[in-house]
């Protein structure tokens, strides 16, 4: 009796100890966003006839204005932004396709706005910038892009 006590007490020690194991953790190691403190202007981009511009806060009458691809610039005109660093963040949904020309075309607008860096950024499930996702970083030249999230 007590070796059969014994023998299913350690078959139940070996089947806990097994099953508590939990299979290993992938790390993401795509590069992420950490320079919110000196962004100079943030975009949400959800569609081109539905751009908030949520840092500074473009709002009128106390509400947060929807702008357009078309009305952007005149928009950041009345804001008087430093333009140093704009950051645009795109939905997560875009194909890569669609995200490649959403970056170019915002490249085009914010470029022409004056901006000397854009970074371009995946949507998270917070307000924050800091910590998503770099789809594309203007950092090292105008001329070459950094390419990171599905290139």
């Amino acid at each position: 009796m007590t070796r059969r006590f014994a023998a299913t007490a350690t078959l139940l020690t070996a089947l806990f100890l097994t099953s508590c194991a939990s299979p290993p953790q992938q790390v993401d190691a795509r590069p992420r966003f950490h320079e919110a403190a000196s962004t100079d202007v943030v975009l949400r981009h959800y569609r081109w006839a539905h751009v908030n511009i949520t840092q500074p806060e473009y709002r009128e009458d106390g509400y947060l204005v929807s702008v357009t691809g078309d009305t952007v610039g005149f928009a950041l005109e009345r804001l008087h932004p430093k333009h140093d660093l704009a950051v645009v963040v795109l939905g997560w949904a875009y194909a890569q396709q669609d995200l490649d020309k959403l970056v170019g075309d915002w490249k085009r607008v914010l470029f022409a706005q004056g901006f000397r860096r854009v970074v371009c950024l995946r949507a998270g499930r917070d307000k924050s910038v800091d910590g998503l996702l770099i789809i594309d970083d203007t950092k090292q030249s105008d001329d070459a892009p950094i390419r990171t999230a599905g290139s």
